[in-house]
């Protein structure tokens, strides 16, 4: 019976044999260790943007006009009666809108600075002493204070007026604005003349009034004072947005 004889490598061949192999052999790869993510620092908020209000006036008086007055087409004594009749009405609307605590600066400043609030404002309101209720300041930058920028309103006229022989009483409100800073000292940042309601000037930016606030006659308007009181409280929204509105275009 023929023996198989076990072959034997020399030890030098096996060394050779054991390198050949591991030659062929592909490293496992290393492992892939992410790097860690490193969060941007958030950004600072930005500085506050500060508004200097000042403090809108109430009016002296709230005139009563008819410019269609019959009187007024009989010559100067038919004017004086026409201003007598105005004058009278004027004083008894005044008294019954103080009657009814309208305070129509405060109303205005109040919607002014609620409406610059919405748009990201901090309001400093300044209370300063006027000579004249109705005009603008001579140089409001001088009550700046920590503002960016000064905004003087004041409130020209505000009452009720027919403007023809056919025409009812309704609102005629009229304001004037003006945004003022230090970095624009020849110039205001923004000025405007504003309507509301049944008077229109030109140049002036006018706004409508509802019209359930008008009023076929003087006794129907005293006969409703209350309402006719709330007809020139709503001014006060309108013209606060209007020129909160013009401010933010000013100052984007």
């Amino acid at each position: 019976m023929a023996r198989y004889r076990r072959r034997c490598f020399p030890p030098a061949a096996l060394t050779l044999i054991l390198a050949l192999a591991a030659c062929g052999t592909t490293p496992a790869p290393a492992p892939v260790v992410p790097e860690p993510v490193v969060a941007p620092e958030p950004l600072p908020p930005p500085p506050p943007r500060i508004l200097t209000l000042l403090t809108v006036p109430d009016p002296a008086r709230f005139p009563v006009i008819d410019e269609a007055h019959p009187a007024k087409f009989f010559g100067s004594v038919g004017r004086l009666v026409a201003s007598a009749d105005a004058n009278a009405k004027t004083a008894e609307f005044t008294a019954a809108a103080r009657r009814l605590n309208l305070h129509l600066g405060t109303d205005v400043t109040a919607a002014l600075e609620q409406a610059l609030q919405r748009d990201g404002w901090i309001i400093h309101r300044i209370e300063i002493p006027r000579d004249r209720p109705d005009a603008l300041l001579a140089d409001p930058a001088a009550y700046l204070g920590d503002g960016e920028a000064v905004l003087d309103v004041a409130i020209g006229s505000a009452g009720y007026q027919a403007t023809t022989i056919s025409d009812p009483y309704g609102p005629c409100v009229t304001v004037l604005a003006r945004l003022s800073s230090p970095a624009v000292p020849s110039a205001a940042l923004y000025t405007e003349q504003i309507s509301y309601g049944s008077c229109a000037f030109p140049g002036y930016a006018a706004l409508p009034a509802p019209p359930g606030y008008r009023y076929d006659s003087y006794d129907d308007l005293a006969l409703h004072d209350a309402a006719a009181v709330e007809g020139l409280r709503h001014a006060a929204g309108t013209v606060a947005q209007r020129i909160a509105s013009e401010v933010s275009r000013a100052l984007p």
